[in-house]
C-alpha cells in the first residue's frame, strides 16, 4: 500500500512544483531579420523606397506625424523624387513630404498621386482603386495589403 501511495503522491507533488517555482529568466528578444508575413514599405541604403518581405528591421519602420512620413529614430521623411519615385530626404516642410492617409491608401497630398507598388519598386500613380495601392498601417509598418 504504501508503494501504491508514492505512484500517486510524486506526480502531484510535480505538478506543484511546476506551479510554484517562478519560469526561468529569458533575454531581450534581439532584432530579427526573419521575414514576417507581406510585403513592406522599405528604404534602401540609398534612400529610395521599395516593397520587400516584411522583416523586422529598422529600415521598415515608419511614424506617421500629422502629413509627415518619416523613416522611425531618423531625420529622413517619405518623399515624392523625380518621374514618379518615391524617396527618403531630410524632413523639411516641403509639399513633396505631404502625404494623407485616405483609407487604403496613401495620397501625396494635394495631388492625384498614390503610393503605390510597382513591383519591387515604390512609386506614385494616380490614384486608382488597385491593390497596388493598398496599404496597411500596422504599428511602425506599412504593409502592401493588396
Amino acid at each position: 500500500m504504501a508503494g501504491t501511495t508514492h505512484k500517486f503522491l510524486l506526480p502531484a507533488v510535480l505538478a506543484l512544483a511546476a506551479i510554484a517555482l517562478p519560469a526561468p529568466a529569458t533575454a531581450a528578444p534581439a532584432e530579427s531579420t526573419a521575414p514576417l508575413a507581406g510585403r513592406c514599405l522599405a528604404e534602401s541604403n540609398l534612400g529610395e523606397v521599395y516593397v520587400n518581405t516584411c522583416m523586422d528591421t529598422g529600415k521598415q519602420r515608419w511614424t506617421i506625424e500629422g502629413e509627415k512620413i518619416r523613416r522611425s529614430g531618423s531625420s529622413w521623411c517619405l518623399a515624392e523624387g523625380n518621374l514618379g519615385a518615391v524617396v527618403v530626404n531630410t524632413c523639411m516642410n516641403t509639399g513633396k513630404q505631404r502625404w494623407t492617409i485616405e483609407g487604403e491608401k496613401i495620397r501625396r497630398s494635394g495631388s492625384s498621386l498614390c503610393l503605390a507598388s510597382n513591383g519591387t519598386s515604390a512609386g506614385l500613380n494616380t490614384c486608382m482603386n488597385t491593390g497596388k495601392q493598398r496599404w496597411l498601417i500596422q504599428g511602425e509598418k506599412i504593409i502592401l495589403n493588396n
